[in-house]
């Protein structure tokens, strides 16, 4: 067993030591598919609240509600976003790679946004 241990400890798969690369990946894709779930839920959401009120809006003549009904959903769609920024802090954190918790923040916000701006 401890032949098997050792082994692990000491395999490296393209430079990168074996068991610090699954448990990054592991995590990674932990943090993404909670990110992505929030994400889903949250625009779903925000999408639904915005037809049902537009429809009602609209049969009634109320076009200025229809307005606000946007913006209001583009306002939501812009803090679900800063809190998927915040939910990956603690992953980046808890893989050791930030120091503290802002650092943490101002990494994955500045990812987050680059990332966005490149599709």
């Amino acid at each position: 067993m401890t032949t098997i241990t050792t082994s692990l400890d000491n395999a490296v798969v393209l430079g990168i030591p074996f068991i610090p690369l699954v448990t990054d990946i592991f995590f990674g894709i932990v943090g993404l598919v909670i990110v992505l779930i929030v994400h889903g839920s949250a625009i779903n959401h925000i999408i639904m609240r915005f037809e049902t009120r537009t429809e009602a809006n609209l049969k009634n003549g109320q076009y200025n509600w229809v307005f606000t009904h946007f913006y209001t959903s583009f306002f939501l769609i812009a803090i679900a976003h800063i809190c998927e920024i915040i939910l990956w802090s603690p992953f980046l954190l808890l893989l050791g790679l930030m120091a503290d918790g802002v650092q943490a923040l101002l990494f994955a916000g500045s990812c987050y946004t680059t990332c966005w701006l490149c599709v």
